[in-house]
Formats: structure tokens, sequence, C-alpha cells
């Protein structure tokens, strides 16, 4: 920390000067990673200027200072000493004005977003900075067609996340309901304590190999790629098969 005395002018006073050197023993900072998590979005809403993401802190004891966090996909970071207390929602919006309009509790609203939230669907990602680096404290995918939510797409409800401890990136942990259709700042109305959801997934198809590449044989064949999440290396022989029914 440093100190320094102001002459009545504004100038430095040259005798008023000091350097406090503070060293913090304590316990690390608890990690974000896990506990705060992208919770609902709303990237087509009916109300003008009424999208918005919400940030969700799923611990029960510590609060987090967001500041510095990115949240990449609205190219939006946090200000400084921005803290989220246990189990507190948060919201980043489209525009101050509209969504107070929209729901009413501006109060929640953590900060605006520059960008946009694309309504054919994207990737978004909480990031913290570490060093020069950036770590992933959540990310979230969603898409406006099959099989995410169809009502999100236009009618009106946000993507509310199911459960908060499965992966955001799975659309089967996403709902819409057009009963409560929108929870800024407050628990989801879709939650839900989900079973282990599969780890090894379809990730990619290409129907269609018109110019990308051949394989071995020279041939441009369809494709399909696999996906494992997991930890482990699964054996594809012995339980897995590929079916189209």
């Amino acid at each position: 920390l440093s100190v320094q005395g102001l002459l009545r002018g504004g100038a430095a006073h040259t005798n008023a000067a000091d350097t406090i050197t503070v060293t913090y023993s304590g316990a690390a900072a608890p990690s974000p990673v896990g506990q705060l998590v992208i919770n609902e979005i709303m990237y087509a809403p009916t109300a003008a200027l009424g999208a918005y993401v919400e940030i969700r802190n799923r611990s029960g004891s510590e609060t987090f200072d967001l500041g510095g966090m990115r949240l990449q996909g609205v190219d939006f970071t946090f200000a400084p000493g921005t803290l989220l207390g246990p189990g507190g929602y948060g919201v980043v919006a489209e525009n101050l004005s509209g969504y107070a309009a929209a729901y009413t509790n501006a109060e929640v609203v953590l900060g605006v977003y520059p960008g946009t939230l694309d309504r054919d669907g994207e990737w978004l990602r909480l990031l913290s900075p570490a060093g020069t680096n950036w770590v992933t404290v959540d990310e979230a995918f969603y898409g406006a067609l099959p099989p995410w939510p169809a009502a999100a797409a236009g009618g009106g409800c946000s993507l509310q996340r199911r459960d908060a401890a499965a992966s955001g990136v799975r659309a089967g942990n996403w709902a819409a309901d057009l009963a409560v259709k929108f929870t800024p700042g407050a628990a989801n109305s879709t939650g839900a304590n989900l079973s282990g959801m599969p780890e090894l997934w379809i990730n990619e198809l290409m129907p269609d190999n018109a110019g990308f590449t051949t394989d071995s044989h020279g041939d441009r064949d369809p494709w399909m790629e696999l996906h494992n999440a997991g930890a482990v290396a699964r054996d594809l022989g012995a339980d897995v098969y590929v079916t189209d029914v």
C-alpha cells in the first residue's frame, strides 16, 4: 500500500509518503469452480431489451468476488468488488431499463453486457483470471432447435438449468416452463436432482461429406464423432452399438 500526503494545492508533500507491505497468511480463497454456475438464459425475450444471463452461487457459506471474471459470449467483464453471497443469484442484462421494465427486480443486475445473445444458440463461459491464463469456472451451451426447448426460442420463456450440479452443455439439463416463464434472481422452477448423465455421446455428424476430407481409402464417406466426457477410457466394443432406430 502506498500512502502519499498532499499539499493544499494538490501537489505531493515530499515528507509525507509511506509504503506498507501486508502479507496475508490465512487460508487460500475458495475456488469458484463448481460453485458459480450459469443458471438461466433468456436469449429470445418477447419483452424489448429483456435478454439476460443469470449466475448462481451454489455455496451455502462462501461469498465470491466476481471482479475481473469474464462472461464469454456476451463480451462482459465483472467490475471489481462485484460480490455474490451464499445461495445468491445475479443477473447480467442486455439493457438495465429493459430488464427493469420486464422483470422489475433490477437490484439483482450485476452489470450490462455490450455483446448479444445469439438467437441461434452459442457457447457461454464464465472465466476467472489466473495470472496470464483463464480458468473455466462454468460453461453452458444452448440452441434454438430440438432437443432444446422450443418455448425458449421465441415463446417468452427462459432456459432454466434443471440441476446446477450437472453439466451446462447438455440439452437434457435445460428446460422451459410455460407456467413460470422466467425466474431471474430466484430459484428455477424446473429445479431437479438428475441422475448421472451418460458421459459418452454423439458429438458431431457429417451426413454429406462433399468436400471436408477423405478417409484412408480416399473416399468421402459420411462420418460420426463420439465424445467421451469421462475421466477414463471407454471400451466401445464391450457394450456400445450404433443404430438409426
